[in-house]
């Protein structure tokens, strides 16, 4: 939309009578009825999403207006979805509108280019419409008008003006009349459209007036946030996040014009970070609806929480949250109004699977004989919890579960341990469902582990302790990818690193790149730095940790915290726990000296700084919205069988490159083309995939 102001600018630029080009620019607009009222419209309304507010060509707005509109765009719903075929009408109508002005001015530039020579508008609106050109089919009807267009502009003035005034003419009414037809179309869509009544976001703090217990199963439609008050700085620092995950967008607007994901019910149990708040708006942009909880409990953001639930998503987090009231969020989060389940999850951590096959288990044996789960028969404080939980339930709707679990028609996975209980599962012949196994893509496994801990561990050691890392003894539990990650990364801060480890090719491996194998018992009294990452339990014991110098810092970059023994630690008769800043302990022995774990034994990364960094954490989630895509339009239908079967799948190889290829090009990276020739000779096809299935990277 080329306003007065606007223009008037843009010929400030150029050489000449100020004054003159002025009165130029306003005659071509005001010549324009629409451009006219377009303006007089722009002119009365505030543009909103910017610093200072100021409405076009008027004063500045007082700061008690600034404050009301703020607050207004932080906790205002979004507006409802009217199906694809209202979506597709209106991508179409913005083309069509942009279509219309763009031939209109054209067409006056063109017309008047003797009059403004020098300008170089005339030029510029060609150029442009050349670019439109390129978007529209050449045989269509209005890649054809454009055609015209740009034919004439190269004729001389006198034989092209009256023609392209006429047809300016003709386009506009054929235009006009288009868009007429479609602003029928909507209002009558919009008329017959059922709203579903949602709740507002709930305003409260979780503490004071939600009843988070495992007795009060009621479904809720609302979200509970800590603050909803923080949302506009969620707002920001998830539109900042943005900024590094080019590859996750550029994907997304492959898609959205078509709505994929319209009627999907995703269930998402994700780490509660900006980058999470970026997917959960791309897929509510791709048709979804969505309910959210948090998969970690330290290391949810509570602003983030706020800004996702005011768009309307349903979100069930805090930080520093109870266990039980982990588990009921993830209750509520697989919940939907109206006994609706999910009929898609996309988990990260496995919490969401442990609940639903535990679920299925006990409302089988409840069926069976009318048993009902025991938290006293566990020592687990995360089974006693979910057992509590399932008694409640069962009272409440004996097969929830089990029916839940029949109308899920797809899961993706991004964690080792999710992909674990899956195995599991499959191994018992109890997977209900398809599942997509996220964590082993190669563009989500690599950046995770290697590349987004090499820069994340050191972050997180840093952040928390503000020590230096070079010339300390440090010792990696495990070689796999997560500590080849984090040798690397120690080994370039200067430190010298041990490794210890089970596996004798990754040990070897580990020995060829220059470090020493050991086990933890021959290097506990004079290591400064332990770092898991096993992915197994019980790495680092209480017993150990006794034997330790004096500070010597433990973290965790594996699974979440059972490789560190903190239960038995606390059970150490006179050891202390005192808190050095949020996120760092130091646990004081009897005698006097101590240990300093980090992160209370999750990932230190994640809750000693803020993650992995956006283009890691664009390609991890770039593979789980192409998973959840994969599934969704593969998925089982009333009319035909899903392609894709019960069983744990992966992402197919040529998504795989694809996530690849959508970050190389916005980093900046140019590959190189296989000719027809080439690709016959290696056996592969010229768009690949390049590498066979067991090829390793």
């Amino acid at each position: 939309m080329v306003l007065v102001t606007d223009l008037i600018s843009f010929i400030d630029q150029h050489r000449g009578n100020k004054d003159e080009k002025r009165s130029l620019a306003e005659k071509m607009i005001e010549s324009n009825v629409e451009y006219r009222a377009q303006f007089d419209r722009n002119s009365k309304t505030f543009h909103k999403g910017i610093s200072t507010v100021v409405p076009v060509g008027g004063s500045r707005v007082p700061e008690s207006m600034k404050k009301t509109i703020s607050n207004v765009s932080a906790t205002s719903p979004a507006p409802a979805s009217y199906g694809p075929k209202y979506d597709t009408l209106m991508e179409e109508r913005k083309s069509l509108t942009l279509l219309k002005k763009k031939i209109s001015l054209a067409c006056g530039a063109l017309g008047s280019r003797k009059m403004i020579a020098g300008f170089k508008i005339a030029d510029n609106s060609l150029r442009e419409l050349e670019n439109m050109y390129a978007s529209f089919p050449k045989e269509g009807e209005w890649g054809s008008i454009i055609s015209q267009i740009i034919v004439m502009a190269k004729l001389p003035l006198a034989t092209s003006k009256k023609k392209l005034s006429k047809l300016s003419i003709q386009v506009n009414r054929k235009l006009g009349a288009r868009l007429r037809a479609q602003l029928v179309e909507i209002k009558k869509i919009k008329k017959n459209f059922k709203v579903k009544p949602v709740s507002n976001v709930s305003m409260t703090s979780t503490k004071d007036k939600t009843k988070c217990s495992l007795s009060d199963l009621e479904i809720l439609t609302h979200s509970v946030v800590a603050n909803i008050g923080e949302a506009a700085l969620g707002k920001k620092k998830i539109t900042f996040s943005k900024n590094g995950m080019d590859g996750l967008l550029a994907c997304s607007e492959d898609f959205v014009k078509t709505t994929p994901l319209y009627g999907a019910r995703i269930s998402c149990s994700l780490p509660m970070t900006t980058h999470t708040g970026v997917l959960i708006e791309i897929l509510t942009r791709l048709g979804a609806r969505v309910r959210l909880c948090s998969c970690d409990i330290p290391s949810a953001q509570d602003y983030v929480a706020a800004a996702v639930a005011a768009t309307n998503v349903s979100v069930f987090a805090w930080k520093d949250q109870s266990l039980e009231e982990y588990w009921w969020c993830m209750y509520q989060c697989l919940s939907w109004e109206k006994s609706e389940g999910p009929n898609m999850i996309l988990d990260h951590g496995g919490d969401v699977i442990f609940l639903i096959h535990e679920g299925m288990k006990a409302e089988l044996n409840f069926k069976k004989d009318g048993s009902l789960p025991n938290p006293n028969a566990t020592k687990d404080p995360k089974r006693k919890i979910v057992f509590s939980l399932l008694q409640n339930t069962i009272k409440k709707n004996p097969v929830k579960f089990t029916s839940m679990a029949s109308g899920i028609l797809g899961l993706s996975e991004g964690s080792a341990m999710g992909v674990h209980q899956l195995m599991q599962m499959l191994k018992n012949g109890t997977l209900p469902f398809p599942a997509i196994n996220v964590n082993d893509s190669l563009t989500n496994n690599r950046f995770a582990t290697r590349y987004g801990c090499r820069h994340s561990l050191p972050d997180g050691v840093m952040r928390a302790t503000d020590v230096m890392i070079a010339g300390k003894r440090v010792l990696i539990c495990g070689f796999g990818d997560v500590g080849k990650g984090c040798a690397q990364t120690m080994l370039a801060a200067g430190a010298r690193v041990f490794i210890s480890e089970i596996d004798p090719i990754c040990a070897l491996q580990a020995v060829m790149d220059g470090m020493n194998i050991k086990p933890l018992e021959d290097l506990v009294n004079d290591i400064d730095i332990v770092i898991t990452a096993t992915g197994s339990k019980g790495v680092v014991k209480a017993s150990d940790m006794a034997k330790m110098k004096n500070n010597c810092i433990i973290g965790n970059m594996g699974n979440f915290e059972d490789e560190i023994d903190l239960a038995g630690l606390a059970k150490v008769p006179g050891i202390q726990e005192k808190m050095i800043k949020p996120g760092c302990h130091r646990w004081e022995f009897p005698d006097g000296h101590g240990v300093i774990i980090l992160g209370e034994g999750h990932p230190l990364n994640l809750e000693c700084s803020t993650g992995h960094p956006s283009v890691v954490m664009s390609c991890i989630y770039t593979n789980q919205l192409l998973a959840q895509l994969e599934l969704w339009n593969k998925r089982r239908t009333a009319t035909k069988k899903g392609e894709y079967t019960n069983q744990i799948h992966v992402i197919p190889k040529a998504l795989d490159e694809k996530v690849a290829r959508y970050h190389v090009q916005k980093i900046g990276g140019n590959l190189t083309e296989l000719s027809k020739e080439q690709a016959d000779y290696i056996g592969v096809e010229v768009s690949g995939p390049y590498k066979p299935i067991a090829y390793r990277y």
